[in-house]
């Protein structure tokens, strides 16, 4: 599914959070807009009353904090939009009932499970007051029937030649038949070749992007490990939260290359 013109506001003050999101959505054909905080997030819809987000996807532990954001946000003269809370901590359920969300998506999240919810509440909300109707799909004429193809002449061989055509008076005479260019066994041998090592390449990135996804996965399997025995640091709990986020953008990367390997090995032309 890919909505029309459906826009995410994605409000969290971790950059790699951000981008991850961003990124995971724009496949899925959204206009995702970043606000690295409450405060910048308000201020952007203040300025952009006129055309606020389907969604609005809110972090709770930001310098502004979540139940501030959702109060303020409430109180300002627009059109409000479903709020997702997404966040790691304990009590995630009474924080999404407090600010009145529409869903929780809990830390860490995977992209399908993100995907899903945004696709299932973009689409419930509906067009944006105001939206222009959409286009109405006429279906496509049918294509005209090709042109029998002129018989291939003979390699060697003296070409036919027409006499004179007979035409009324004054009339044009007619225009010569053109015969396509005939596609060489060269060119085709040079496009399978082409196409070959596209998928050699396409191959060896997936290659590449599934041993950085065994690797971040293992790292956070050590930090986790690590937290079972003592308590881990901020800088700890920084270093993991970007571990995690790595590995889930790499794991997106991952996505995209096999459905392009995909595309591609299937592709008759």
């Amino acid at each position: 599914m890919h909505p029309s013109a459906g826009s995410v506001l994605v409000v969290d003050d971790d950059a790699q959070a951000r981008s991850f999101i961003a990124a995971a959505l724009a496949t899925r054909g959204y206009t995702v807009s970043a606000a690295a905080g409450g405060a910048e997030a308000l201020r952007r819809l203040s300025a952009h009353s006129a055309s606020p987000p389907d969604l609005i996807l809110l972090d709770w532990r930001m310098r502004t904090p979540g139940p501030v954001f959702a109060q303020r946000y409430r109180d300002l003269p627009v059109r409000h939009a479903p709020i997702v809370l997404i966040t790691g901590i304990e009590d995630a359920e009474a924080a999404a009932a407090q600010i009145g969300a529409r869903a929780l998506l809990k830390k860490p999240f995977d992209v399908d499970e993100l995907t899903a919810l945004v696709d299932l509440l973009v689409a419930a909300t509906g067009s944006p007051p105001g939206a222009p109707p959409a286009a109405p799909v006429s279906a496509p004429a049918p294509a005209p029937a090709p042109a029998p193809a002129p018989a291939p002449a003979l390699v060697g061989a003296e070409p036919d030649l027409p006499g004179p055509p007979t035409r009324a008076a004054g009339s044009a005479s007619p225009a010569a038949p053109t015969s396509p260019p005939l596609q060489s066994a060269a060119t085709e041998t040079a496009g399978a070749t082409l196409r070959r090592r596209r998928l050699t390449r396409l191959l060896q990135h997936a290659a590449a992007l599934q041993r950085a996804v065994e690797e971040n996965t293992a790292a956070v399997a050590a930090m986790l490990e690590a937290e079972r025995a003592r308590p881990l640091t901020p800088q700890e709990r920084h270093a993991l939260r970007a571990v995690r986020w790595r590995a889930a953008a790499l794991r997106l990367q991952l996505r995209d290359a096999h459905a392009e390997f995909e595309t591609l090995r299937t592709d008759p032309g």
